[in-house]
């Protein structure tokens, strides 16, 4: 009987355990998960006054797959309420705007604004292999002047580091790479070049694709439905423990040893950090612990709508601690109160930002109605973050993984383990046909 194991619980490992339970490969699939629930931060915590609140902004979106979409979304599509457009909003330079989540050039200083433009429109395209970090790469595409006014204060602001500190790309997990300029015609013309078009945003952003959130609750009840699904398709979910130890030989991992058993396997499927496995394995692996940017979430009732209806807000204002903003209330149908969820990036052992600054930040970018009452406040913050992609971060992952494939036949990483993706979407496009593969 071919046994697989799937090491980790978080949305990329729930859905390569259900892929494979779909494959007449595998008699049993075997799913262990450290904590005692699966999802993750696709989770969510109901208060004992019933607010609902998830770990950030959370919506589930089609991912242009077929097969994907009706294995994931098969159970929302109809009972869930379907947002669509994706309204998002954004916050630099003091002003709010509600046009999609591009940086807006045209808010900084004139004479700054129209030099940038000339940069921008002479910039000519780089090869890939010529740009060394991030700091670079801003200025060959966009010129010295917005990559100092729009870019760098945000970098600094999201990632406590500045750009030439990271690998090229390393904004986009946080600052959409699209930025408006120009009036809106003159933008659309420009957008038909290639080169420029990957710079220049369209001035209206309607994300047309279909996105669901619950009638009520939050996005935690998704993962609920998975897990029945997994129990229902018989598969062995182990939680609250973890895999301590692998046997392997002749280039396959022959079992892996849990703290009670040791489980015999045909095929691992690794979601979790890659270089756990990677100290197993190799004899004299080492891992440094990445630069971490931890997250801490303040969860709000108020007693007022909001100044806004979209799904969230980014918030680019380096003069600011709030980053992101998930209005509950815009996206599903709770009549106990307004419920909104900031985040805030930090870097210390704690954060000390206290609610009372938040909320009046809320006020400072006008989302909350002048009489807005304050009704509930609970902080938290995450037990993970975003690591820093530094230079050295992503050279010693892409070589763990490496190591990991070129001497293991037996073993698959999926998700964030492979470095492939970061996004919800992103995730789950790589590991459906990262599984699929096995046939």
């Amino acid at each position: 009987m071919s046994v697989a194991v799937v090491a980790g619980g978080g949305i990329a490992g729930i859905l390569s355990a259900l892929l494979l339970s779909e494959s007449e490969r595998f008699k049993k699939i075997i799913l262990i998960e450290k904590n005692d629930v699966l999802g993750g931060l696709l989770n969510s915590s109901v208060t004992e006054e019933g607010y609902s609140f998830d770990c950030g902004t959370h919506l589930l979106g089609e991912t242009g797959i077929l097969e994907l979409d009706e294995l994931l979304l098969k159970d929302v599509m109809n009972d869930w309420k379907l947002i669509s457009p994706l309204k998002v909003s954004t916050y630099f330079n003091g002003t709010i705007q509600h046009e999609g989540p591009c940086i807006d050039a045209r808010l900084i200083d004139e004479p700054l604004y129209y030099k940038g433009v000339v940069e921008l429109l002479n910039s000519k395209p780089v090869e890939e292999g010529r740009i060394d970090n991030l700091a670079d790469q801003l200025v060959m595409e966009y010129g010295q002047t917005f990559a100092d006014e729009l870019f760098a204060r945000t970098i600094k602001k999201l990632f406590n580091t500045t750009a030439d500190q990271l690998i090229p790309g390393a904004h986009e997990l946080f600052v959409p790479r699209r930025i408006k300029i120009l009036a809106e015609h003159i933008s659309a013309e420009l957008k038909g070049s290639p080169y420029l078009d990957s710079k220049i945003a369209f001035h209206q952003i309607v994300d047309q694709r279909r996105s669901y959130y619950p009638h009520s609750g939050g996005i935690g009840q998704w993962i609920s439905i998975l897990e029945d699904r997994l129990r229902r398709n018989g598969i062995e979910v182990i939680l609250n423990d973890h895999i301590r130890q692998v046997v392997h030989e002749n280039g396959k991992v022959r079992a892996v040893r849990t703290s009670t058993e040791e489980i015999a396997l045909d095929q691992l499927v690794w979601s979790i950090p890659p270089g756990i496995l990677y100290k197993m394995v190799k004899q004299d692996g080492t891992v440094k612990m990445p630069k971490i940017r931890k997250v801490k979430l303040f969860h709000f009732v108020f007693d007022a709508p909001f100044n806004c209806d979209c799904a969230y807000l980014n918030n680019y204002d380096q003069t600011f601690s709030s980053f992101r903003i998930t209005f509950y209330a815009n996206m599903n149908s709770e009549h106990n109160g307004y419920r909104c969820t900031v985040e805030v990036l930090f870097s210390d052992d704690h954060c000390d930002i206290r609610a009372e600054t938040i909320v009046d930040e809320l006020k400072r970018m006008q989302v909350l109605k002048d009489l807005s009452n304050l009704l509930y406040c609970k902080t938290e913050e995450l037990p993970t973050g975003f690591p820093l992609l530094t230079k050295q971060y992503v050279n010693e992952l892409n070589e763990q993984v490496s190591y990991i494939n070129q001497n293991f036949n037996n073993v698959l990483m999926v998700g964030k383990s492979n470095g492939s993706g970061f996004f919800l979407n992103d995730v789950l496009i790589n590991t459906y046909h990262s599984v699929k593969e096995l046939g």
